[in-house]
């Protein structure tokens, strides 16, 4: 940790946080089952309870158990029951690159997007389990990364950084996408060429962007650590006007 660094007691603080993260929302439960703490009988989830110490496995109808870090708040909605996995944010961080990059996608690529979700995360009041926020789907998808390290801005914030699965071989800048911004999402959201030379072809076309295409790009970044380009040389490609800060 860096001396006379503003931000670092405070990102070190906040790299012990419990997220409160809304899981399987979009299917708009009305019932769940809930394993606490590994435990070979389920329970049925009712609103104002909340279940498991450190770990918890919950079942939704129309879709197959998932486990996750951490414990499972129940809440009644207008119309189903709301769940949130409070989970430490390194549990979360390791499920999120698993979730959006893949499992087997190089340490490099995996160590820049962690620090990009790690970031987005704590710039982020309220998080949810899909691309609107980023994609979290619990401990199958965790996977091994290096030290914890955020991005900050020139004035000490940790930085709002983005990312987006494919962005075409070029990335956007956040005013083009969001027509405005603040001085840290301008700072954060610089586009450019992502040096990955990603032009691929489909019937004919070139491949459309997934996503937003602001910050980093997922698909870029795997092909640039296929290169050889270790995580601070991706992120400083599409981020070029931020830092990173290691812990």
């Amino acid at each position: 940790m860096e001396r006379g660094c503003p931000v670092c007691k405070a990102v070190a603080v906040l790299l012990a946080l419990i997220l409160h993260v809304q899981v399987l929302g979009l299917l708009h439960p009305h019932a769940a089952l809930v394993w606490p703490d590994g435990a070979a009988v389920p329970v049925a989830a009712r609103a104002g309870e909340h279940y498991g110490k450190s770990r918890f496995a919950v079942q939704v109808p129309g879709l197959a158990r998932r486990e996750y870090e951490g414990t499972l708040e129940v809440r009644a909605g207008k119309h189903e029951l709301e769940l949130f996995n409070d989970v430490p944010l390194e549990a979360y961080v390791a499920s999120v690159v698993g979730s959006e990059i893949g499992t087997a996608a190089p340490l490099a690529a995996r160590d820049a997007l962690a620090t990009v979700a790690r970031s987005f995360a704590l710039r982020r009041p309220h998080l949810c389990d899909t691309t609107h926020c980023q994609l979290y789907f619990g401990r199958a998808f965790e996977v091994p990364l290096g030290p914890p390290e955020v991005l900050r801005t020139s004035q000490d914030h940790v930085a709002p950084a983005l990312h987006s699965a494919f962005c075409g071989g070029h990335t956007l800048n956040f005013a083009d996408v969001w027509h405005g911004g603040s001085t840290d999402e301008l700072e954060a959201g610089v586009g450019g060429e992502d040096g990955c030379s990603v032009a691929g072809r489909a019937g004919g076309h070139a491949l459309q962007k997934l996503g937003h295409g602001v910050g980093l790009c997922q698909q870029g970044a795997i092909r640039l650590a296929t290169r050889g380009l270790s995580a601070h040389q991706i992120l400083a490609l599409y981020f070029p006007r931020l830092r990173p800060l290691a812990f």
